[in-house]
């Protein structure tokens, strides 16, 4: 009877801790902005992958709407999404591909995410991919999201604070020489 009621208590402990669970991956993390002619077009060894939540509306996520110095959404995008932690993963520079596993409870794994690929190859761009879970339970098997690829320069980052002040300085310096020149 002990056992019996050790392997009932068990089976309720492991049916407790489950959670739903969802893979992406890219078979080719590529990156047309970068510099850097010994990548040939992939990412650099520095790529990230972060994954971003946005419920139940789909994003939309474009030009301008990532900030790199508060490494979150910015712009039109801005207060949409919440960044969130893989699970695991990594990413394989030799190969070009990467792989992540995001896991947490049913009642809030279901929504829009997106995931925002950074390259310090190429500052100021960044790409996105979107993509849907839903149905996922505790005790579903794993979806999985396998991309061929990914972007990294797909689009551009709102710019640095000294970016936008040097080109203030600027605008200035070629409209007081324009005043003091006539």
């Amino acid at each position: 009877m002990k056992k019996m009621m050790l392997m009932g208590l068990v089976a309720l402990t492991v049916g407790l801790v489950q959670a739903a669970t969802f893979n992406w991956g890219t078979d080719a993390s590529m990156n047309s902005q970068n510099p850097d002619l010994g990548d040939v077009g992939y990412t650099s060894p520095t790529v990230t992958f972060q994954l971003v939540f946005f419920g139940g509306t789909a994003p939309s996520v474009g030009n301008g709407n990532w900030d790199i110095t508060t490494s979150n959404l910015a712009g039109s995008a801005s207060g949409t999404g919440t960044l969130v932690s893989w699970s695991s993963g990594s990413y394989n520079y030799a190969l070009g591909s990467a792989f992540f596993s995001y896991s947490a409870d049913e009642a809030v794994i279901n929504g829009w995410y997106g995931v925002v690929i950074l390259d310090s190859a190429s500052t100021g761009y960044f790409g996105f991919e979107s993509f849907q879970v839903s149905g996922l339970t505790n005790t579903s098997p794993p979806a999985s999201f396998q991309l061929g690829s990914t972007e990294a320069g797909e689009f551009t980052t709102v710019p640095e604070p000294t970016s936008m002040a040097l080109l203030a300085l600027g605008v200035a310096a070629v409209g007081l020489r324009r005043k003091f020149r006539k």
